[in-house]
């Protein structure tokens, strides 16, 4: 079978080359770039866990369905999550990945520059060889000489490279594909601003029925502020602050769902609550029941 010139043999695999490089820094990139949301999500899971070990937390397990639920899946979540020292060495991996990334992106470089050098190297190193009229493997005698006999060089040389682009180009579309299936739906971000919502309510509720006053965030055992992939949350004083940082079918950035709490009555102290949606009706229409959040649900 007749082989390529030796200056389209070089380009062909500085581009396998360059394809292969492209790809394995991409994937590294995504990888890192996955791994660093664990800590984030460590995190969530130890705050979790750390307030359905307080007074409320243990009260809406006891009463709400939902939390006692979403107790059993922060639990498994604690296990799934790596440990520190696993990330650490995939890290590690990853770096040493990338380095090689770079070596081959230097290569595929060299090769579209001085395909004549990347050529003579290829052959002193025995990644490729010249052949005859009948086939039959030239004696290396010299860069040099082989260098005017290279003529042909065996096709069979370039599957190497071949079956790296092609194994990399799966491995990139699964960990598209798994990035993908594992990343929180719309409708997932909002049931979890229904559940920080339902917890403040049921916390503050907690604690005004054992002390008769507002609780601040310290009070109910709640972190002042925690942000999520599409929300940033915060208690201030007596009230309850969910902004949206993604738009979210149209919901721009920025908007805010609000629940205040606040003590009402004369000799009797009731506590009371206004949750007020945003004025987008974007906004508003993805939460239709959020003013009867945190409410007993009606059976």
């Amino acid at each position: 079978m007749k082989g390529l010139s030796p200056i389209r043999t070089a380009r062909v695999i500085a581009g396998a080359f360059a394809i292969s490089g492209g790809i394995l820094l991409t994937v590294c990139l995504l990888l890192m770039k996955l791994l660093g949301f664990l800590p984030m999500a460590q995190g969530m899971v130890r705050d979790g866990l750390a307030l359905y070990n307080s007074f409320s937390g243990r009260l809406a397990v006891s009463n709400i369905a939902g939390h006692k639920e979403l107790l059993e899946q922060l639990n498994n979540m604690k296990h799934l999550l790596p440990s520190d020292a696993l990330v650490g060495t995939i890290h590690v991996v990853l770096v040493v990945l990338v380095v090689v990334a770079a070596l081959i992106l230097a290569a595929a470089v060299l090769g579209l520059v001085r395909p004549s050098l990347m050529i003579s190297i290829m052959l002193k190193i025995k990644l490729l060889s010249v052949v005859d009229e009948n086939g039959q493997e030239e004696v290396d005698n010299g860069i040099a000489v082989m260098m005017e006999k290279l003529g042909n060089v065996k096709l069979k040389t370039l599957a190497i490279p071949g079956a790296i682009v092609a194994g990399l180009v799966v491995v990139g579309f699964s960990i598209y594909g798994i990035s993908r299936l594992t990343a929180p739906t719309p409708e997932e971000l909002l049931v979890d601003l229904e559940q920080k919502a339902t917890e403040y309510v049921t916390a503050q509720k907690a604690f005004f029925g054992k002390s008769k006053r507002i609780g601040y965030a310290t009070d109910l055992s709640l972190p002042e502020s925690a942000e999520t992939d599409a929300f940033e949350y915060k208690i201030t004083d007596n009230r309850f602050t969910a902004t949206n940082r993604v738009e979210l079918y149209g919901c721009a950035v920025g908007n805010v769902w609000t629940v205040s709490s606040y003590a009402d009555g004369v000799f009797s102290k009731e506590l009371k609550f206004s949750r007020k949606p945003p004025q987008d009706p974007a906004c508003a229409k993805l939460l239709p029941d959020f003013k009867n959040v945190g409410r007993a649900r009606k059976r």
